[in-house]
């Protein structure tokens, strides 16, 4: 078990990771960049560990899967309705922004944010399976 001495330390330094890669990612550029995308992913997914590293409870990381999942369905959707407002309000100049500024944002959630958050709460619940059935046995 971790003092929160260290858990504190644990967390800063995936903090700090997930910011140096996810800004080098964003200077190497993620468009058609395959070694940038990379790179972006691991740097979110080192900043939604600084979050989670602590979390012993299955039910958390099945919760953390669940959101994550459900968000994704929810902001491709809300992109999607973003999208299809901008196109009806083409003549209005700034509401035609403001949506296409939204619509990026839940473009941005639905497409980096929530795959993470899957593959962290898949990790997760697969390890804390494996660590139930473990202590069953003993």
């Amino acid at each position: 078990m971790k003092t929160n001495t260290e858990n504190k330390k644990v967390t800063l330094v995936f903090f700090i990771a997930g910011i140096i890669m996810t800004i080098t990612s964003l200077i190497m550029g993620i468009s058609d960049n395959l070694p940038g995308i990379i790179l972006l992913y691991t740097g979110l997914t080192a900043l939604l560990l600084g979050f989670v590293h602590h979390w012993r409870s299955l039910k958390k990381f099945l919760i953390l899967l669940g959101i994550s999942f459900g968000g994704f369905i929810l902001f491709v959707i809300l992109h999607n309705g973003m999208y299809a407002l901008s196109i009806i309000a083409a003549d209005i100049t700034v509401l035609k922004q403001i949506l296409d500024i939204i619509g990026g944002a839940f473009f941005i959630i639905a497409v980096l944010v929530c795959p993470v958050g899957v593959v962290v709460g898949l990790t997760g619940s697969a390890v804390g399976l494996l660590r139930r059935k473990h202590w069953r046995k003993a």
